[in-house]
């Protein structure tokens, strides 16, 4: 199993995760995504200007982060769909970081393993 965590524009969340479950109906496969507001920078500064001699504003810019843990064999997959529907080429279209996820347990259930996804 890994865990991706994707970092994006707040207009391109919707969209990413509305291709995301066609996905997962095309496989039958039905996961979750967890998503979180954040601030941050990177290359792409926030929004600061001079104004009477005082710089305002901050270099944080608004983002989104997607948290989803998949099979193994998901993974390529679900990195071509976010890369296909965020890129512009521009700075700030957003990261995909991908982890090991060691284990993962459903506590209703009991489950573990991909039967827990």
């Amino acid at each position: 199993m890994k865990e991706i965590e994707i970092i994006l524009k707040p207009e391109k969340m919707d969209i990413t995760i509305d291709r995301i479950n066609r996905f997962w109906i095309e496989e039958e496969d039905a996961k979750g995504v967890s998503t979180e507001n954040i601030m941050g920078y990177g290359n792409q500064k926030g929004n600061v200007r001079l104004y009477r001699g005082v710089v305002e504003g901050s270099n944080m810019l608004l983002k989104c982060k997607l948290d989803i843990v998949v099979p193994d064999d998901q993974v390529d997959r679900i990195i071509e769909i976010v890369s296909d529907t965020c890129r512009e080429g521009k700075y700030g279209d957003g990261k995909i970081f991908i982890q090991d996820c060691e284990e993962a347990y459903r506590i209703r259930t009991g489950e573990s393993g991909d039967d827990a996804l």
